[in-house]
């Protein structure tokens, strides 16, 4: 099982639509061993005005 830490960038299959995208690692890690989730959030060059959205120079 490969490890992943909170802000590393890792390659995720989004689906069909989406494709393999680059992603952030942000959610915290967990020693409960039954659940095997993790957070990610796409990243993208398209504005779209989000209210999430997080500007980069």
């Amino acid at each position: 099982m490969t490890s992943f830490k909170r802000g590393d960038v890792v390659l995720v299959d989004l689906g069909y639509v989406a494709t393999v995208r680059p992603c952030v690692v942000i959610s915290i890690p967990n020693t409960d061993s039954r659940r095997n989730m993790s957070v990610v959030a796409p990243l993208t060059t398209e504005i779209r005005g989000g209210e999430c959205e997080v500007p980069f120079p």
